[in-house]
């Protein structure tokens, strides 16, 4: 029995640090707004807002809160370019969970997760 209330109270605690780096990243759900892909050198930028958006990160190399949201157009990339477009042509809303750093694009910061929620 002490085994079993041991293993349940390990993996609680083990999920609190996953659960407060969520809680100090931006947020927003909203409609899809101002979508642009970049060209780079390497891989294009998939840029693009929503509203609201709360809790922005501060961008180290503008020292200003992140303005959008990018993602590389890598694999995972691709997944959310086709989410975005497919909520915006549907007029469906979106929530971001971004992982507050600006890795992406200096001034936007870079996404988590994405999920269609309306």
């Amino acid at each position: 029995m002490r085994i079993k209330i041991l293993f349940l109270a390990l993996s609680i605690f083990s999920l609190l640090p996953l659960k407060s780096l969520a809680g100090h990243s931006g947020e927003a759900g909203g409609n899809v707004h101002n979508i642009m892909v970049h060209r780079t050198m390497d891989i294009p930028i998939l840029m693009f807002s929503t509203n609201p958006y709360f809790d922005a990160p501060t961008c180290p190399e503008s020292n200003k809160p992140a303005i959008q949201w990018a993602v590389k157009l890598d694999e995972f990339g691709k997944s959310v370019y086709s989410l975005v477009l497919s909520a915006q042509a549907q007029g469906k809303k979106v929530k971001v969970t971004g992982s507050h750093q600006c890795s992406d694009w200096p001034d936007r910061e870079s996404i988590f997760y994405i999920e269609l929620v309306d």
